[in-house]
């Protein structure tokens, strides 16, 4: 007999997700947050410390504004063209009074939707941008979805091994712009536990030792030069910084700098291969789903970014007309690994 699914009272994860419920009603993650919080650990990005969280960063960048040395710009700023960055683009412009020069990479699926949010908000805000975009991204992922890793691995993890390339050329910027500082649009420091995910590193470096013709692209001689590591600069993953508002955001981004999703049942405008990972997460039971959103909302929920009914409410039903366009995005994608939906 199967035992019964529970549902964390706060955070929404489930026992499927590979959390235990407490008999308090909520998860083990949440129930270790409120503990860290009882015992003085500072969460930069819990909305309850949001006055000196900002007072803190502010301090920072007053730091870096009045160095010596100066250049035309104070930081790089990473934008994926997702509400996040976008807001974090606005902020750094608006309240911090940054010079910035932003920077997209592109590995060859980013949405449309993503590229004009970007090229939107910059221009808005008068912003210089640089754009790269790295076409043997496709090369990787064809050995991924042919190999039948994608079943055990989310896409995006995956990606995240082939982002060298990116990270290098970003460094080179700095170097020649004389930029101390890099910042990311994301929480990618913040406290994110993903049970289900925690064994992607040694699932996708087995696959890498097993495919070496796929580490191709980390070794890529034209992007990954020598960069100068004696020049001090550090980096600022944003939202693991200040706590963010996500109503507030998506408010923002949109009646001001023109920024639109992927799609109405989204708040977020994720690469095309997001499509196919929309694709695999219908597919394949709840209980084998390896989507790293689910975790991401659940920390967006504890640390009082959003409210369980903000997920709700920006998760309508998707239009015919959407979903028939998700289908076709999805089987355009997969094309290039000589694959259909079928095939998954």
């Amino acid at each position: 007999m199967m035992a019964a699914i529970l549902m964390c009272e706060r955070c929404q994860l489930t026992t499927e997700d590979g959390i235990q419920i407490a008999s308090n009603g909520m998860c083990d993650l949440c129930n270790d947050f409120e503990q860290k919080k009882q015992e003085g650990y500072v969460f930069k990005d819990y909305k309850g410390n949001e006055s000196e969280s900002r007072k803190s960063l502010l301090t920072r960048i007053q730091d870096i504004k009045n160095r010596e040395n100066q250049g035309k710009y104070d930081c790089l700023l990473h934008l994926s063209g997702g509400k996040d960055s976008v807001m974090a683009l606005y902020e750094l412009k608006n309240i911090y009074d940054m010079r910035i020069l932003a920077y997209m990479h592109d590995n060859g699926f980013e949405s449309e939707e993503a590229k004009n949010n970007v090229k939107n908000a910059t221009d808005i805000l008068s912003v210089d941008l640089i754009y790269l975009k790295q076409e043997v991204a496709y090369k990787p992922f064809y050995h991924f979805f042919r190999s039948g890793l994608y079943k055990k691995v989310d896409v995006c993890a995956f990606c995240e091994f082939f982002q060298e390339p990116f990270h290098s050329f970003a460094h080179q910027l700095m170097d020649i712009f004389g930029i101390p500082v890099e910042i990311t649009g994301s929480a990618a420091n913040a406290d994110i536990q993903q049970p289900l995910l925690n064994n992607n590193y040694e699932l996708v470096q087995d696959f890498l030792n097993k495919n070496n013709e796929v580490l191709e692209l980390k070794n890529n001689e034209l992007l990954c030069q020598r960069v100068d590591m004696t020049i001090k600069r550090y980096k600022i993953n944003y939202w693991a910084e200040v706590p963010q508002d996500m109503a507030l955001t998506i408010k923002t981004v949109t009646e001001l700098l023109n920024w639109k999703p992927k799609h109405s049942d989204s708040s977020d405008t994720g690469c095309n291969l997001c499509y196919i990972q929309m694709l695999l997460d219908n597919k394949y039971s709840s209980a084998s789903k390896r989507t790293a959103y689910k975790y991401i909302k659940a920390h967006d929920i504890r640390m009082g970014h959003a409210t369980p009914e903000f997920y709700v409410k920006n998760s309508s039903k998707l239009t015919e007309q959407e979903q028939e366009d998700i289908i076709r995005k999805t089987n355009k994608v997969l094309e290039l690994f000589d694959l259909n939906a079928d095939d998954l």
